[in-house]
């Protein structure tokens, strides 16, 4: 079938090469089902479709260039291959061709040392810079090696090593400041502050500082305190808890100031501060039954109905959820829980790392057989790097990582609409929890359950709002 002249195909009505038939090539091809996808499309060759060739093609290209590969260490040689590992399990494309031909010269000239943290993969993907599209940063082949490295437990969970959160922080003050705050930070953390904690308090800093460069063409070691209250006055605040949090994290800024001799004065001294009364938010009644009945009906998601199970009856959080990995032992389930480094704000734990599941009541046993049937399921089509078995698989199948809070939030939300028809934040629903277990005016329960002791207490006495 040979093409003859340039002309409008009688089909698709574009100008393009036609064929003796009148047609263009795309629309000569035969629908066929395509040997490799299953899809009925229009066969390109070897009984493939044509993206199915082009990945073919693709693929062949890319075991070529690990061909002739001389790293110039054992080391990049393993990371070359966490790359291809990642590269091979989606949709090879030609842009990966080029990404890697590019990682591959830089391997070959480059010793790259062990890649121990989320800190040295942000730092050595700045200094390479190999996304194989310039709008997506999530292409780039070092951040593809730090998803590997996660999954094969090297390193943690991306949200909860927060290192390169607290180093980008610092690296957005301007010098001499930068070297005050990398000192304030460090104080900091001497005394077993969290990385959260200490990034907060540099947001604040940095947020002062922006406003006094702004507003009054200095730092923040020359603001006066009727100029600080001005910049707490103009400041938008949702609630006085929000402002006395801003307060004291200033304020103990402005303290290890004084105490190393950058001012002599704390300027936060003589400003009055309110802090009002703390209320839970929990569901309503109605709302608990509603709860209650779709968390113990057999037909249920019962993905989504353990979720809410776990939060409601066992107070995990988020974080639980999303860094939880499961056993499943004579069709039983037990939820091991991620633990980060304690502070010196919360310095137990007040619980168990492993969840077990007690053998009543019956719904609960119901609904763990429910659950490990389709877990199952769905953990067999999973594409597996290393033997680790979160408890909330992503849907798509592409890789066994932990998910993102934010996407296990999500499967949170969908289950309470279907429940209550509106999203209730775990937050509300891990409130309700500690008031179900400190009905009877003793909240001794919950210090089992993740809170401590003084927050526990909390539960006997503060008002209750319910959820809207």
């Amino acid at each position: 079938m040979g093409r003859t002249r340039k002309i409008v195909c009688s089909k698709c009505y574009k100008l393009r090469w036609i064929s003796k038939k009148g047609l263009c090539k795309p629309c000569g091809l035969e629908v066929a089902c395509c040997a490799n996808c299953n899809n009925e499309k229009k066969i390109y060759v070897r009984g493939l479709c044509y993206l199915c060739y082009e990945e073919s093609q693709a693929r062949i290209a890319l075991s070529r260039v690990a061909d002739d590969f001389i790293p110039a260490s054992n080391y990049n040689a393993y990371l070359f291959d966490l790359y291809l590992l990642y590269v091979r399990r989606y949709r090879v494309a030609y842009h990966h061709i080029e990404q890697a031909k590019r990682f591959k010269i830089y391997l070959e000239f480059e010793k790259i040392g062990p890649l121990t943290s989320w800190l040295l993969v942000d730092k050595l993907s700045h200094k390479v810079k190999l996304p194989h599209q310039n709008t997506k940063k999530n292409g780039c082949a070092i951040m593809k090696i730090g998803r590997i490295l996660q999954e094969l437990g090297v390193l943690p969970p991306r949200e909860t090593d927060i290192e390169n959160q607290l180093q980008s922080s610092i690296e957005l003050f301007t010098s001499p400041l930068r070297e005050v705050v990398t000192q304030f930070s460090q104080t900091l953390r001497k005394t077993r502050r969290g990385q959260s904690t200490i990034i907060h308090a540099l947001r604040e800093i940095r947020r002062l500082n922006e406003w006094s460069s702004l507003h009054k063409g200095h730092g923040p070691f020359l603001l006066s305190t009727k100029e600080i209250k001005d910049y707490f006055d103009g400041l938008e605040q949702k609630s006085s808890k929000g402002q006395h949090k801003r307060y004291s994290l200033l304020n103990q800024f402005f303290k290890w100031s004084v105490d190393s001799k950058l001012i002599l004065k704390n300027p936060l001294d003589t400003i009055p501060t309110s802090r009002e009364q703390e209320k839970l938010t929990v569901c309503s009644p109605e709302q608990l039954k509603q709860l209650t009945r779709f968390i113990k009906n057999g037909k249920s998601d019962p993905e989504q109905a353990l979720l809410l199970s776990l939060v409601l009856y066992f107070g995990l959080t988020t974080e639980n959820l999303a860094n939880a990995t499961i056993d499943i032992t004579d069709n039983s389930l037990n939820i091991h829980i991620y633990r980060r480094k304690r502070t010196k704000g919360a310095q137990f734990y007040n619980r168990e790392q492993t969840l077990v599941f007690p053998y009543g009541p019956k719904w609960l046993v119901k609904l763990q057989a429910r659950f490990i049937e389709k877990w199952s399921e769905h953990y067999h089509q999973v594409k597996k790097t290393y033997p680790h078995q979160p408890l909330c698989l992503p849907y798509h199948n592409h890789h066994n990582r932990f998910l993102d809070t934010s996407t296990v939030l999500k499967r949170v939300y969908q289950a309470t609409e279907k429940a209550v028809e509106e999203k209730i934040p775990v937050r509300v629903l891990r409130q309700t929890c500690g008031v179900l277990y400190s009905q009877n005016g003793d909240a001794y329960a919950l210090t089992r359950l993740g809170w401590s002791r003084q927050f526990a207490f909390h539960y006997t006495w503060l008002p209750q709002n319910y959820f809207s």
